[in-house]
């Protein structure tokens, strides 16, 4: 809603004719992440580290919370489609096994509600020692934002409700 009452202008126009919708979408978000898994809430490929063995080593845990077994995953994907828009993320979303128990209108939620709180940011100040937070969050909620209208968009194939 912030967004919708003090739009920036560089608000993508696909957003702001639709922001009904985003709206109704991330009002939904907080009962759709909701879990018993332990989820950092901030995965990304800079929080994971590959160790000498190959093995991954997940770091910089100051959200973690109980959440969405599919939650950081999801939080992964959007970060993939940042370094990489042609990352195919859907064939993720349909294949991967940690998404067996997520919803296409979940994840559309937790689209339209991270698109909304990285793009609400990323408009602030950048804080001190922080100086390109505010293009990650730029990028992220862009990010979020393009793959929710994809999703949105896209034909939904004969006998599929």
């Amino acid at each position: 809603m912030t967004l919708r009452n003090d739009p920036h202008p560089g608000l993508d126009p696909w957003a702001a004719a639709n922001h009904a919708l985003l709206e109704s979408l991330s009002a939904a978000a907080a009962e759709n992440v909701g879990g018993d898994r332990l989820a950092h809430v901030d995965l990304r490929a800079d929080n994971i580290l590959i160790d000498r063995a190959g093995q991954a080593v997940i770091v910089d845990w100051p959200w973690a919370a109980h959440g969405a077994p599919w939650f950081d995953a999801l939080t992964l994907l959007v970060d993939a489609r940042v370094n990489d828009p042609a990352c195919d993320t859907e064939t993720a979303l349909r294949e991967h096994a940690v998404f067996a128990g997520a919803q296409p209108q979940q994840v559309d939620s937790v689209l339209a509600a991270l698109a909304g709180y990285f793009l609400d940011n990323a408009r602030r100040p950048s804080p001190p020692g922080l100086p390109t937070l505010r293009a990650f969050q730029q990028a992220e909620g862009a990010a979020c934002l393009g793959w929710l209208q994809e999703r949105l968009e896209r034909p939904v194939p004969a006998g599929v409700f």
